[in-house]
């Protein structure tokens, strides 16, 4: 855990690469004495690649770092730093400049975010990309969540809360689900993300990208807007009871021709049959 609500300041993971002190697109630089290596454990045999780890190990450095990093935390980290060193820490400066606001973004998404597919619901072999990012908090919206919401423009949705398992605590998920969407948020992370989340966001849009373009709306009912569905019926004159608009079908009243209801009752009639039978 980085920034998140369910890291501990006693144990900062900084080791991800858009931790400034490996980062030199980062705004800060963490001090060179409070750098160290971890040292290779049993599970790190036969490893190819080198784990670095950061951590302060006295006061004096929890305490610079504190006064490095301190007023583009959250209100979560900062409390504990505050709780451990007794002190308050630098102010905060939280929103920031839009850009110093989508580098912590940046870093945040690196420690604690994913880009993956998912499946497609209804078209077998399909898949859509997602972007996620998930925290705990026991009473209402993990700051972090709203923090990285808004630094990139309010794009994607904060979920409502899901119980969390075993020990764990319930936590909220925040998610951008559209291609247009995906490529959007990675367009604002991507100068402040690592090799790692860069290479798993590359290895996910482009098998969206290799994807041919989905067909909207059903097929069966014909061109949107049109009088006609392709079975013949008259989609005006199926329509049993008046069209009423609600919210934004007000504004183009032919909406209630983008499907044929008459298609709809015969379908449904069916299923209904099949379950019957």
């Amino acid at each position: 855990m980085t920034a998140g609500e369910s890291g501990d300041a006693r144990s900062p993971c900084a080791h991800h690469p858009s931790w400034p002190g490996r980062d030199a697109r980062g705004p800060f630089e963490v001090p060179a004495d409070c750098r160290r290596r971890r040292p290779q454990g049993p599970a790190d045999q036969g490893r190819q690649t080198r784990s670095l780890l950061v951590g302060a190990t006295s006061r004096p450095d929890v305490a610079r770092v504190a006064d490095l990093i301190g007023p583009w935390l959250c209100p979560v980290k900062r409390a504990q730093f505050e709780r451990t060193l007794g002190r308050s820490t630098s102010p905060a400066i939280w929103p920031a400049p839009a850009s110093e606001e989508r580098a912590w973004a940046g870093g945040f998404f690196d420690g604690e975010g994913s880009t993956y597919l998912e499946k497609h619901r209804t078209h077998a072999g399909y898949f859509v990309p997602r972007l996620h990012i998930s925290q705990a908090s026991e009473v209402g919206v993990a700051p972090s969540l709203v923090r990285f919401k808004a630094a990139l423009g309010d794009l994607g949705t904060i979920s409502g809360q899901h119980p969390g398992k075993g020990r764990h605590r319930p936590y909220r998920r925040w998610r951008a689900f559209t291609p247009p969407a995906v490529l959007l948020g990675l367009h604002l992370l991507w100068p402040f993300i690592g090799d790692v989340k860069r290479s798993q966001a590359q290895a996910v849009m482009q098998l969206i990208h290799s994807q041919p373009d989905l067909p909207r709306g059903n097929p069966a009912f014909g061109v949107a807007g049109a009088r006609y569905c392709l079975r013949g019926h008259d989609k005006q004159n199926a329509r049993i009871r008046p069209f009423k608009g609600r919210g934004r079908n007000q504004k183009h009243p032919n909406n209630h021709l983008r499907q044929c209801l008459e298609c709809v009752r015969i379908d449904a009639r069916a299923r209904r049959l099949a379950r019957k039978d």
